[in-house]
């Protein structure tokens, strides 16, 4: 894929969720601890516990960068579900944050705090929704897209229609299917014509 050919905002959310995938990797806590002249400083990743959702929220992401139309802003249903997938990062990015909020600072020998990786995430998750937002199709509107959403969840799929339309097509059928009960066509004229018709 060109990434020069990528409009705008696919450009944006495509870099913001790489950006977001690497920050998974990098620290996202650290505790250090010290005394009696002995230092020791612990970190971790944030590819354990929420961090999970976060990782998969920004490869979701990505996915949903690279796909459809390169020189299109995504279309409806990808917006909205981008906008959910930056929205999802960065709820369990402030929930990451605030399980640490209590032990951040520092408590005697034992200090806890962020890592840059979290604040990475943070800035990352933001990114998606702002490229998402500011770049967005000027028709797209929040109210639209979850009216679509809600039609194509609670509809199930318009069968698929022939040259006539499948009211037509399902009428045409019943009709051969009387002709061949009483005889009135052979069974080699309908399956040509049940064939012609589908």
């Amino acid at each position: 894929m060109n990434f020069q050919a990528l409009n705008r905002q696919r450009k944006m959310i495509l870099i913001a969720a790489l950006v977001g995938l690497i920050s998974v990797f990098l620290p996202w806590f650290t505790i250090s601890a010290g005394g009696l002249g002995n230092n020791l400083s612990v970190s971790t990743n944030g590819f354990h516990g929420s961090g999970i959702i976060v990782l998969l929220a920004f490869a979701a992401s990505l996915i949903m960068a690279l796909t459809g139309e390169p020189g299109e802003p995504l279309r409806s249903r990808s917006w909205i579900i981008t906008l959910a997938l930056g929205v999802i990062a960065l709820l369990f990015v402030g929930i990451n944050m605030s399980n640490l909020s209590g032990a951040s600072g520092g408590y005697g020998i034992v200090q806890a705090g962020y890592g840059f990786g979290l604040w990475i995430a943070l800035a990352a998750s933001l990114a998606i929704l702002a490229a998402g937002w500011l770049y967005k199709n000027p028709s797209d509107s929040l109210k639209l897209a979850f009216e679509d959403l809600k039609k194509n969840i609670s509809s199930p799929p318009a069968p698929k229609q022939g040259p006539g339309g499948s009211n037509t097509n399902m009428a045409e059928l019943e009709r051969l299917i009387e002709l061949r009960n009483q005889n009135k066509i052979t069974e080699e004229e309908f399956i040509q014509m049940k064939s012609k018709l589908l």
